[in-house]
């Protein structure tokens, strides 16, 4: 069986967001504080779309390597091109959803983009599938929540060996975590 990507290709775009900015600040853990307005929730939340989508529309237009948000309701940001999208992207951003996790991180493993994301506590790592044994943490680049600001400077400067790792692992995880629908 042929693979999506190759572990050491070099990707024409740095990042990608596929989701919406959720420009209000409303916790998205889906506990029992959802749709608190507080700055951070009970569940240690905090909305960081508003500030990934200003650093990826900031660096929309970079020569080497550009990123990208397409924002839910637009073209393409749904379906087979959003697919698209993350096979040419090295770093799928995916901040909290609806839930502490996101359906994001499992699409961005199968198509060998590295996930980023903001938390890294046991709340959060508790949610994912197979947690206990899968290496989620050495497939993924962690951004702490309050250096949002220097996303696309921090992800430029992660060497290629380093990308390839990840990919290496995303790629020997990626059947264990397919869930078709």
């Amino acid at each position: 069986e042929q693979p999506l990507y190759e572990v050491d290709e070099r990707r024409p775009v740095l990042a990608t967001y596929i989701g919406s900015a959720k420009v209000e600040r409303k916790c998205t853990s889906g506990g029992p504080c959802a749709g608190s307005t507080r700055e951070r929730c009970a569940a240690g939340c905090h909305n960081v779309r508003p500030a990934v989508v200003a650093q990826l529309t900031a660096h929309a237009n970079d020569s080497a390597q550009p990123s990208r948000w397409i924002g839910f309701g637009a073209p393409g940001g749904v379906g087979k091109d959003a697919f698209t999208a993350m096979l040419r992207s090295t770093f799928c951003i995916e901040p909290p959803g609806d839930t502490l996790t996101r359906k994001g991180i499992y699409d961005a493993i199968q198509c060998g983009c590295i996930p980023v994301v903001f938390r890294r506590d046991a709340a959060f790592l508790e949610q994912l599938a197979f947690s206990s044994v899968v290496p989620y943490e050495r497939m993924w680049m962690h951004v702490p929540e309050e250096d949002v600001g220097q996303l696309v400077q921090r992800l430029h400067a992660v060497p290629m060996h380093a990308i390839s790792a990840r990919r290496a692992l995303l790629s020997r995880w990626s059947r264990s975590l397919a869930f078709p629908s």
